[in-house]
């Protein structure tokens, strides 16, 4: 709950994984991720956040609890949901709906390409997706890198 309080902010903070330390933290020092959140990230979360509250939800508590169920696929002592609970349920829905894309496809792959394609800087992108840096981001994305600048980079050359 405490990592949404960066909501005004336009950013989520990122402490935990599966309820231990990222997988970056390997000394233990409490390293964090910063990800971008939409504008409207706070004012669309505000109602289930206070259901959370009401619920008796503090700080440390996860924003979004898995119910209990006797077919879960719950390991350890995680209560939330696990990424492969999130993958089978895109994979239902997109059979549905006739969506052509793997969960991974439709996220971060997604993310990657739209921003990067709108003109988002690559270190940016790379940062906010957690790769190690910018060369990976490039490395898969470098065909959807801006290939049109600013006037400002593409004005006449001076003559004298």
């Amino acid at each position: 709950m405490a990592d949404m309080e960066y909501l005004k902010d336009r950013v989520i903070r990122v402490r935990y994984s599966y309820g231990g330390p990222l997988k970056e933290d390997k000394g233990g020092t409490g390293k964090m991720k910063w990800v971008p959140a939409p504008a409207d990230a706070e004012e669309f979360l505000a109602v289930w956040l206070k259901r959370r509250q009401l619920q008796g939800a503090k700080a440390e508590d996860l924003v979004f609890p898995a119910p209990a169920s006797p077919d879960s696929k719950r390991q350890g002592k995680w209560l939330g949901y696990r990424k492969e609970h999130i993958e089978d349920c895109w994979d239902r829905a997109s059979k549905k709906c006739e969506v052509e894309l793997t969960w991974y496809q439709a996220t971060r792959h997604s993310f990657v390409t739209r921003n990067l394609e709108r003109g988002a800087s690559l270190d940016e992108v790379s940062a906010a997706v957690g790769h190690s840096s910018p060369v990976v981001t490039k490395r898969f994305y470098d065909h959807h890198v801006r290939k049109s600048f600013s006037d400002l980079l593409t004005e006449r050359l001076p003559t004298k």
